[in-house]
């Protein structure tokens, strides 16, 4: 999606130990690095899509490193993207901007 700011999919696919194959756009992109999928740059459509296709062709003739990005990709989800990490990093959040936080 264009349009997707939390990448819940996105996560949720990580737990299940896909790769993901995704644009540079938003929460999506945010969430990926090279060892757990594909990152696009999207351009004009025709190259999006060229590009789309070379990574779906990619990981479909690689099963090694489709399945070395899908177990990369869900211990990534388990370590960082729990509700506990979640709670953590916004609690920096407000802890950076001078708020008085008890993480306990």
């Amino acid at each position: 999606s264009l349009r997707d700011a939390v990448a819940t999919v996105i996560i949720e696919a990580m737990g299940a130990g896909l790769p993901i194959i995704c644009l540079d756009k938003t929460g999506p992109a945010q969430v990926l690095n090279h060892q757990t999928g594909v990152v696009i740059q999207p351009g004009n459509i025709q190259k999006t899509v060229d590009s789309l296709a070379s990574a779906i062709i990619l990981l479909v003739l690689d099963p090694s490193l489709r399945q070395q990005m899908g177990k990369t990709a869900q211990k990534t989800a388990a370590k960082e993207h729990t509700w506990d990490a979640r709670a953590k990093a916004m609690l920096k959040v407000y802890s950076d901007a001078g708020v008085d936080v008890d993480d306990n």
